[in-house]
Order: structure tokens, then sequence, then C-alpha cells
């Protein structure tokens, strides 16, 4: 089975040059933009096509001849959390509501129909997870982007648990596993993703499970450069265990895992080495063996640093380790 990408150059405002990926796949289609406020390595970029492309090759595909869905472009946008106190005057104890509605009429008159952001825990209490202030999201999440039609992409990362006490800073999830491959940090994180899964059930259209656990920034920094991946292992039992708390809470969610940041190193791609690792880990295996899928509805990739012709070059190469291990899942470039 091939996977097949186009890939076109857009500019929006506060934003150079971003690239967009579009994806053939039956069911959904979405794209990913950023919109200013975030790096730019968080551009994010889905797109799929209604039609089939099992059989299909590269000269089938017609940029002139391709329908645009209707749902085309996302962005990522600026946390909403950022925006809590932000306006004392206007919305005192709020969200700055004139801002947020302003921002995403906007996208959606831009055509946007996603919007990744990320659940940050507070980092007001020494001791303990932190937790999430869900003032900071309710509105925006269950009010907001409903009535501009928009879809929530809902990024659970190194940030959904306060690191001020040091048992829950992000290298913790490295820690040695017990034979189920948790230990206290993951069971911890899949608890927070529980929570956020039932407070807001199918409104989070989708969940990114992590960012960039292949080559992560964080755990760079709090290890001194020393450690950059998390354990495959762990990372398998992690998808495990939050794409069950997320079905439990919403079975109309679609749990995204990997979130690879795109990492060649003379020559080797230690992303794929790294999804290599997670496909063949015990739990991993063994959840395959029994349930006939793999925990996760799609699997995404940060493709920064490569042309547009080795963007879809490196989709035929993601593609084919997917199919090696039997996963059909759809590739979202996030």
């Amino acid at each position: 089975m091939l996977l097949l990408s186009l890939v076109v150059i857009l500019t929006v405002p506060g934003t150079a040059g971003s690239a967009v990926s579009s994806q053939l796949n039956p069911d959904k289609s979405q794209t990913m933009l950023n919109d200013g406020h975030h790096d730019a390595r968080d551009l994010a970029s889905t797109v799929q096509h209604d039609r089939s492309w099992e059989s299909m090759s590269s000269d089938d595909l017609n940029p002139q001849q391709t329908e645009i869905p209707p749902d085309l472009f996302g962005i990522v946008g600026r946390d909403p959390a950022y925006e809590y106190a932000s306006n004392p005057f206007d919305h005192a104890n709020d969200v700055n509501r004139t801002f947020l509605e302003n921002k995403v009429a906007e996208m959606a008159e831009m055509g946007v129909r996603w919007m990744r952001f990320e659940f940050r825990a507070e980092l007001d209490e020494p001791e303990g997870p932190g937790r999430i202030d869900w003032a900071k999201h309710d509105w925006f999440i269950n009010d907001l982007l409903p009535r501009y039609d928009i879809q929530a992409l809902g990024l659970l990362g190194s940030g959904v648990l306060g690191d001020l006490d040091d048992t829950y800073m992000f290298h913790r999830i490295n820690e040695e596993p017990d034979s189920q491959g948790r230990n206290h940090y993951s069971e911890t994180f899949v608890d927070r993703v529980g929570q956020v899964a039932e407070r807001y059930g199918s409104n989070i259209a989708a969940y990114e499970i992590l960012n960039e656990p292949n080559n992560n920034q964080v755990l760079s920094w709090e290890t001194g450069g020393d450690v950059e991946e998390v354990d495959p292992l762990i990372y398998g039992r992690l998808v495990i265990d939050s794409y069950h708390a997320i079905k439990e809470a919403s079975p109309e969610s679609q749990v995204v895992a990997g979130t690879m940041l795109y990492h060649n190193q003379d020559g080797d791609h230690l992303h794929l080495e790294w999804l290599e690792e997670v496909y063949a880990s015990t739990h991993i295996e063994e959840y395959y063996d029994g349930e006939g899928r793999y925990p996760w509805d799609a699997v995404s990739i940060h493709p920064y640093f490569l042309s547009a012709d080795g963007v879809i070059e490196h989709m035929h190469e993601l593609r084919d380790l997917q199919s090696s291990h039997g996963d059909d899942q759809p590739v979202w470039i996030t």
C-alpha cells in the first residue's frame, strides 16, 4: 500500500513560505499551518482527499486536477491558555474572549477547519503534577471552535504535567518501567489524558500523544543533552494506555501517535529507526497480535528541513515502514 502526497507552498500573514502537505485517504481532509505565534517547527499540516489511493501511482496525481476539499486548512494556533487574564478590563478572571473570537472568526474566513493547540498544567503548585485550569480552555473548546466549525487537535505533550516538582519533570518518563512498561510518570500522564478526554469528549476531534518523542527538546534540556528520545518501549505502552483512556471517554476522538521530528544523521533516518523500535516493542506487538491493529488512528510526522520533493519522497519511506508492520493507518503531517 502506497501513500502519495502533494506539497504546496503557501504564505499566510505572520508566516514564511509554509509547507502544506496533502495526503490521500478516503475519510478526511486536514492541513495545518503555523499562525506566526509558535516556532516554525510547530508547523502542522495534514490533508486527506476523498478518493481511493491503494493502487495509485505518482503519475496519477496532478495538482492541477486535484479538487480542494472544503476542510483543507488548519492552523497551529496560539494556545488559548495564554490569553487568560490578558485583558483584565473586559474579561477579568477569564480568557480574552474578544481577541480569541476575532482570531477564530478570521481563521474561519480563511477556510481553516482545524486548530492544533497544547494543554499545559499550571505551574503554581510546588508539589504534585500540577493541574489543568479548565477555565482557560472550556469556553474556547466547547463554545468558540464549534460555532465556527473548526475542529480541535489537542496536543498532550510534556507540558500536560507541571514540572515544579522534580518527580514530574519530563525526563522521568524514561525511568525504569515495570513488567508492563509503565512507571510513575507514564501512569500519571495517562491519568491526565483521561481527565482531559472525559471533560471535552468529542469536542476534541483528535489528540496527539507527546510532541517529537524521538528527538525531544525538553528531554535534551533537562538532561544536559544526554537524552533526546523517549524509550520506545515506554512510549508504546503510553500510547496503548492513552488510546484506551481516550476511547473510553470519547470513542469518536482520534488518537495520533508518533508525532516524530524528521531526524537525519549521516544519511540515517533516526526517526524511522525509533518508530521501528516502537513497532517491535513488547507491548505494541502484543496489542497488534491481540487486536489485529495498532492503538492509534494515525501516525504523524514533522518533516522539517526537507524540500517539497523531499517530503513526498520521505512519505513513501514512512509508508513503506508502516506497511512492513501491517499498519494501514493514515499519515498526518502535523
